[in-house]
């Protein structure tokens, strides 16, 4: 449907007992667990160029940073996937395009991101 390449990504991951994450997610899903616990992540990244398809990339919209907050689940036991707890994102269009076509839950968020050498 689009072009979505991302940059500067952090993907950190942490143990969560699985009983207190699977309270959080819909009963028809199931969270994949390693010995009792669950993943979740917390994934931050610049998206760059972002533009359907068929469309050239324009100025001042393109650009934005987005954070997602993420596990792992299976649907049926068997087809496993990620669900997402939280999905949001610096542009107000990428929000509302996400919500109108996808029907993905995203919110704004303003968002900023600051680079420093070691």
């Amino acid at each position: 449907m689009g072009r979505q390449p991302g940059h500067n990504l952090l993907f950190a991951r942490g143990p969560v007992p699985a009983a207190i994450i699977q309270a959080m997610v819909p009963s028809w899903l199931s969270v994949q667990e390693h010995s009792g616990s669950s993943w979740v992540g917390l994934v931050p990244f610049t998206m760059t160029k972002v533009r359907p398809w068929w469309a050239p990339p324009l100025p001042g919209i393109n650009n934005f940073h987005e954070t997602n907050v993420r596990t792992y689940v299976h649907h049926q036991g068997a087809r496993p996937g990620v669900w997402f707890f939280s999905l949001d994102a610096a542009s107000l269009l990428a929000v509302i395009a996400a919500r109108v076509i996808w029907r993905l839950p995203y919110h704004h968020a303003r968002m900023t991101l600051e680079k420093r050498d070691r």
